[in-house]
């Protein structure tokens, strides 16, 4: 019986370690290691990097050897086996094309490897016959691109991309910027003029200035040359694109100037991305080249070996083109070239040196777990770092057995695990929107528990390091605020803008936090300061004329009119004895503490109420308390520099908060006091933090289906079963 051997065993990956396995001819059909790519290329694994990396498949059938990505077949080509042509062996590799992926949330597309009969696609073998007299394409069209993602903006329009590359101001004088953008081996005119060199430019306004209908002028230029020009308004988006005639070979300066020509002292914009499309000579570039064009015969040149692959593809498929010929002074002078046919379609080639193959990273599959079978009345969706690992106390276990004194039914399930299964192993919160799904479906699940902190780099363009655990779904929460973290949305699955069951996170990124908020959930379960609370309220708005007091009063008395409660509010006792009044109130312990008013990420009204370093500086040790915050940003959780109110109340030590709920975005106050009228009316009558939340926004959206800043944008930072 001939065998598949995984070597090296107990290698780590995260929590999943493989064991020595043993494949026999019934188990051949499960996937062996996943294959990740991040550039679009002819990728090689090598007979020898499988072994290297601890996978033996000698003598396995060539014709069994498959590659998948999202769960369909991709063509590949193997060859080399010194063995026997017929089977893997030493001398062998698997070639194919490696395509990117480019979404907010990875770069990485992941291939997995199979000895599956069902799943081969091969690349086919073709020959272009090309009269020897036709004339060689002259030229092609390259693109280059400028697109650094230096800087992120949650008021991006730019579809599924808050990321750009500068921005561009202006105050009381014009302003310019400009933009050196190299082109090699330009050849000005093309095919008899027919490739026509086009410039564009994508921005989008960085300001808005009150009364304006035309707050951004932007004029672009090139080598000193005015192309286009552009006036627009707040926060658009505009794609300036215009055909330039005065490119040069080498360096190209691109320039954007605003001219501050609006009647306005100040303009701002973001610039985007500038992109050169030009006519390129068929030159290779680091021993490969990749076009596209309609023409029927190809020279390439610039190669440094002979060794050379030349592949097609159009929209069915990917094929080699094996009529190719090596010409040139070759290799001694370095500079081999190749001629070979086209389809006299549109059709991508793919031209590169043996030596020019990309290695992709191999990793090891997760052991594959059975997330899909049961009951799960409260699901918690965590990270690997969260479960416990030898000698570790297992804080999630804690968690479990005190919720299983409440509910049927609980279970803990690996994101990891999700991604494997819904997403084909890529990195993708839609892939846990469609599990939550799937649970409520077919687990009866009810509650959903997402552990596990996270931040909107998910790229780590900023060059920080910061983890996510649990990535978050972005939403557009009105016309300025384009994404918005807003787990609401994970259990939203009919798409209407409304949560469909209770959702909760922890927002802890060690395993030290996850103790922290564990012990407090406990603490706060066993309190003995029942009906006791804080309201604080923030000044009288005399732009807006509105009452923040007012609102904290109307809930006071609808909703709690026995409860024992401290009223914090600037108009009654100004903000210095609010501050206390809060601090003292909740260090002497309270079961709720309410704000109302204008805040930010880290501060409750523009009178410095109450800070994020107040909350991680209150002295109540075994009484944490729940917050409820009706103003603008205060969970915004994602932020790898800066910890939110909602962070600080939660991750310190026994003290703050064991639950934060509040909002991730701007919000309207009108929006949130209907809202926080229907929440309280649910927690008084004692719905859990998870039930009120989700019935009383289905309330809300029945009479305002477009208040998203708190249908989506008001969120729990705790356990969605904690009641008051």
């Amino acid at each position: 019986m001939r065998s598949t051997k995984l070597l090296n065993i107990f290698k780590p990956i995260g929590l999943f370690y493989f064991t020595a396995l043993l494949w026999s001819h019934a188990a051949l059909a499960e996937p062996l290691i996943n294959i990740e790519v991040q550039e679009t290329a002819m990728h090689e694994v090598s007979f020898a990097d499988l072994i290297d990396f601890g996978l033996d498949i000698t003598g396995e059938p060539i014709a069994d050897v498959a590659l998948t990505n999202q769960g369909q077949a991709v063509a590949i080509e193997i060859t080399g086996s010194t063995l026997n042509p017929n089977v893997m062996g030493q001398g062998a590799s698997i070639r194919f094309l490696g395509e990117a992926i480019d979404t907010l949330y990875t770069g990485t597309n992941v291939y997995t490897l199979h000895l599956n009969r069902d799943l081969v696609a091969r690349i086919e073998a073709i020959e272009y016959s090309v009269s020897p007299r036709a004339p060689f394409a002259s030229s092609y069209l390259a693109k280059k691109r400028f697109a650094p993602q230096q800087a992120y903006s949650f008021t991006s329009p730019n579809d599924q991309d808050p990321w750009y590359a500068k921005r561009i101001a202006a105050l009381d004088a014009p302003q310019q910027e400009r933009v050196d953008m190299r082109l090699d081996d330009m050849l000005p005119g093309g095919n008899s003029g027919s490739l026509k060199a086009k410039l564009k430019v994508d921005v989008w306004g960085a300001s808005n200035m009150p009364g304006s209908d035309t707050d951004h002028h932007i004029r672009v230029s090139i080598n000193g040359q005015a192309v286009a020009s552009k006036v627009f308004d707040g926060f658009e988006r505009q794609v300036i694109s215009s055909e330039v005639n005065n490119l040069q070979i080498g360096n190209n300066v691109v320039s954007l100037e605003l001219p501050l020509d609006q009647g306005e002292r100040f303009d701002a914009v973001n610039l985007d991305a500038i992109e050169i499309s030009y006519p390129r000579a068929f030159i290779a570039q680091n021993n490969e080249l990749m076009f596209t064009s309609r023409f029927k015969k190809f020279r390439v040149r610039g190669f440094e070996q002979k060794e050379i692959s030349v592949y097609s593809r159009d929209s069915q498929s990917i094929q080699r083109i094996e009529n190719a010929s090596i010409v040139g002074r070759c290799p001694d002078r370095g500079d081999c070239g190749v001629d070979f046919g086209g389809s006299g379609q549109v059709t991508d080639y793919y031209v590169v040196a043996d030596s020019q193959f990309r290695s992709p990273t191999l990793r090891y599959l997760p052991l594959d777990e059975d997330i899909r079978s049961g009951s799960a009345e409260y699901l918690i969706v965590t990270h690997p770092d969260f479960i416990a690992q030898g000698g570790e106390v297992d804080q999630l276990g804690r968690l479990v057995d005190s919720l299983e004194e409440t509910f049927s039914s609980v279970d803990v399930v690996d994101v990891e695990q999700i991604y494997a299964q819904f997403a084909n192993h890529v990195f993708d919160p839609l892939a846990i929107q469609r599990y939550l799904q799937f649970a409520q479906e077919q687990r009866a699940t009810q509650f959903v528990l997402l552990v596990g902190g996270d931040i909107y780099d998910y790229r780590d363009f900023e060059n920080q390091d910061a983890q996510s655990f649990i990535p978050s779904l972005y939403v557009a929460t009105d016309d300025l605020i384009r994404f918005a973290p807003a787990d609401a949305k994970y259990v939203d699955f009919d798409n209407d803008n409304v949560p469909d069951m209770p959702i909760g996170r922890l927002p802890v990124r060690s395993m030290g936090e996850l103790k922290v908020l564990i012990d407090k959930r406990e603490t706060y379960l066993g309190r003995d300061y029942q009906q006791t609370a804080v309201f604080a309220a923030d000044r009288f708005s005399d732009i807006e004329q509105y009452s923040f007091t007012l609102d904290a009063e109307r809930i006071r008395n609808d909703y709690f009119p026995t409860w024992n409660v401290a009223a914090a509010y600037i108009d009654e006792i100004g903000s210095r004895d609010a501050r206390d009044l809060i601090r003292n109130s909740i260090n002497n312990g309270v079961s709720l503490t309410s704000f109302f008013g204008h805040s930010s990420t880290n501060q409750w009204s523009f009178d410095g109420l109450f800070t994020g370093f107040d909350a991680a500086n209150l002295q109540n040790s075994g009484k944490p308390t729940i917050v409820t915050q009706w103003g603008c940003w205060n969970t915004y959780h994602v932020n790898p520099n800066e910890d939110s109110m909602g962070h600080q109340f939660l991750m310190t030590g026994d003290r703050g908060a064991v639950a934060v709920m509040g909002a991730t975005t701007l919000t309207s106050a009108h929006h949130e006091r209907l809202l926080a009228d229907l929440v309280y009316k649910e927690l008084a009558s004692g719905l859990t933090l998870g039930e009120a939340i989700t019935k009383a926004k289905a309330e809300l959206a029945k009479s305002m289906p477009d208040a998203l800043d708190v249908l989506l944008g008001w969120n729990l930072l705790g356990s969605p079963e904690l009641t008051l």
